[in-house]
């Protein structure tokens, strides 16, 4: 079964309820430095009980038509009006809402606020300087998420029916999002993944392939549904 790679992160509660700003919260910090890879908490993720918060990982920030700072992530992070907070700097406050979310391209729009975010390029071993086409059986691709970090694996090839890269790259629950490379550029982002994960219980490569959104198809998606997208 197909299961997408979001994360329940309720130790990170008190730490969101002091950055959304509970009495006694220390001074917001004035930047806070994000791009493809960072963590980010989601504590709308579960409308219906306020002390769930989710993690998942940012796949890219740039600008949309209007030359507004946002970011991407996977659709199953969050719906429209979501809040986001950094997860390595959660009392800062929210740095941005859902502003667009697809279940079909499994992509999504953050809009980011310009006054607190700086855009990064370069998150841990990942560096984003533009766009690829999805890659070929055999070709070797990298990762980078808020779990597992960067990790690298083969292509196994191309799930035209999910328009998903089906690749080894080692996934767990909280890369939701996370950018799918190739060198240094972005091919997909993490969607989903069969059991067993990587680490639970053995390490790579003996665990279940993972499967992206081919980036190409999202998008498409977000420039005809979603306010446009290109990278900074």
């Amino acid at each position: 079964m197909r299961t997408r790679l979001f994360v329940a992160a309720a130790a990170c509660l008190a730490a969101v309820a002091a950055g959304a700003g509970v009495a006694g919260a220390a001074p917001a910090p004035s930047s806070v430095a994000l791009g493809g890879g960072s963590g980010i908490l989601l504590p709308d993720v579960d409308h219906s009980d306020p002390e769930q918060v989710a993690a998942c990982t940012l796949t890219a920030v740039g600008y949309d038509n209007a030359g507004s700072l946002v970011a991407l992530t996977a659709g199953h992070c969050g719906v429209v009006g979501d809040r986001v907070f950094a997860e390595y700097l959660p009392e800062a406050g929210p740095i941005g809402r859902f502003s667009y979310s697809s279940p079909v391209s499994d992509i999504a729009v953050i809009d980011l606020d310009d006054a607190k975010v700086a855009p990064l390029r370069t998150v841990g071993g990942t560096t984003i300087n533009g766009i690829g086409a999805p890659p070929a059986p055999g070709t070797i691709v990298c990762k980078e998420g808020r779990s597992t970090g960067n990790t690298c694996g083969i292509t196994w090839g191309y799930d035209s029916v999910y328009g998903e890269i089906v690749e080894h790259t080692c996934s767990i629950p909280g890369d939701s999002g996370g950018p799918l490379v190739v060198g240094d550029r972005l091919v997909g982002l993490i969607s989903n993944g069969f059991e067993p994960y990587c680490f639970e219980p053995l390490p790579p490569p003996f665990h279940a392939p993972d499967n992206s959104a081919d980036i190409n198809i999202g998008l498409a998606d977000i420039n005809a549904n979603g306010g446009g997208f290109r990278l900074f």
